[in-house]
């Protein structure tokens, strides 16, 4: 899978996309997929099907009311956890497995974990919460897009 979109971030701090199997934010599963450490860094993260949380850690993001960042998270069984950031690679880990439900909805919320910001597991995340910023143009791709896919979608703007 993969999701594209671009930030305008006020703070560094927050969710930008939560995953879980109830509409609450909560459920058999739920955690943050992208979202902010409380450094001020940027975290992509894959539960995988033993429970564990795998992160990759981004840099910290500027923050300026006049510049939009594109963000990019991927993720494959076969190349793993990718996050992009300005068209660019900027971290990767090694997930072979994500865990999913096969037998509910999962639900994708953007800008905030809802309930789960407490009931959920967070990773290295030490405090998500609601985004403080502009999310615009979000995209989800049923497949990991690679890096020209990424280049050519960004450039296109």
């Amino acid at each position: 899978f993969s999701f594209a979109f671009w930030i305008k971030p006020q703070l560094l701090s927050g969710t930008l996309i939560h995953l879980s199997t109830s509409s609450l934010g909560t459920g058999t599963t739920c955690f943050p997929l992208l979202a902010f450490a409380s450094n001020g860094s940027i975290i992509a993260q894959v539960l995988l099907t033993n429970g564990i949380i795998v992160s990759a850690i981004g840099p910290l993001l500027p923050t300026s009311s006049s510049s939009w960042i594109p963000i990019v998270q991927t993720w494959s069984s076969n190349n793993g956890l990718k996050l992009y950031i300005n068209n660019t690679l900027v971290s990767s880990a090694v997930a072979t497995t994500f865990l999913t439900s096969n037998s509910t909805m999962n639900y994708l919320t953007l800008g905030n974990c809802l309930n789960g910001c407490s009931s959920c597991t967070n990773g290295l995340l030490v405090s998500p919460g609601s985004f403080s910023g502009a999310i615009d143009e979000w995209l989800v791709f049923s497949r990991e897009l690679n890096e020209d896919d990424v280049c050519a979608h960004f450039n296109a703007r």
